[in-house]
């Protein structure tokens, strides 16, 4: 349109009516195509973007949420992760516990057995003349008492070692040093166990030294 406008006016007398109905209708024409752009864009704005603004902020929110959502579920992941160690942790040190409570009362229950399998065949020696033998099983049976603190028992072998066995010994009964050395370190330890146990034991070593120096 402005290039016709141009030849027109270049090239054809024109009065001065015509020139401003041309210069208007070109500005209408302009004013129109413009005036339809913002109705475009009105419309646009106005119908279209409410359209869709509501799918784009579902959009935002689905994308948030699954964001949230992720964040809580690792939450949730690490948590339950956690408490499930603590409980195995527990579990394992209850169990540990129970283990060693377990191996502690074998390990008495085994000394108990053991000293009084001693006592018995100390009983046996005794009754059949071999004190030096019924000694030695009788000190075993003392040691593996205070080992599982069975100390009536051992108070029970202490007494009876002193009044039935050692009165009938003498000094050749005490020729090795080793022996000898055994039965002290046994008393020995069995005093320092339990202090209660002292006056047995002094009267058992009483009775031992007074054997050591018996002749025949």
């Amino acid at each position: 349109m402005t290039n016709e406008f141009v030849t027109n006016v270049v090239s054809h007398d024109i009065t001065g009516l015509d020139l401003v109905n041309s210069v208007n209708g070109f500005y209408s024409g302009a004013f129109d195509k413009l005036f339809q752009l913002v109705l475009c864009i009105v419309g646009f704005v106005g119908v279209v973007l409410p359209i869709l603004l509501p799918f784009y902020q579902k959009w935002l929110m689905r994308a948030e949420l699954k964001t949230q959502l992720g964040k809580q579920m690792d939450n949730v992941k690490a948590e339950i992760t956690g408490k499930i160690g603590e409980k195995f942790k527990d579990e394992k040190t209850e169990t540990e516990e129970k283990f060693k409570a377990l191996e502690t009362l074998i390990k008495k229950e085994a000394h108990a057995a053991t000293s009084n399998m001693f006592y018995v065949a100390a009983k046996n020696s005794e009754d059949e003349g071999r004190f030096k033998e019924a000694l030695n099983l009788d000190v075993q049976a003392i040691k593996q008492g205070v080992l599982y603190s069975n100390f009536i028992g051992v108070q029970h072998f202490i007494r009876h070692t002193t009044k039935s066995v050692l009165p009938k010994m003498n000094k050749e009964h005490f020729s090795d040093v080793q022996f000898v050395s055994e039965i002290e370190a046994v008393m020995k330890s069995a005093g320092a166990a339990n202090p209660l146990l002292q006056i047995d034991v002094d009267a058992f070593n009483a009775a031992l030294e007074k054997a050591k120096n018996l002749d025949k």
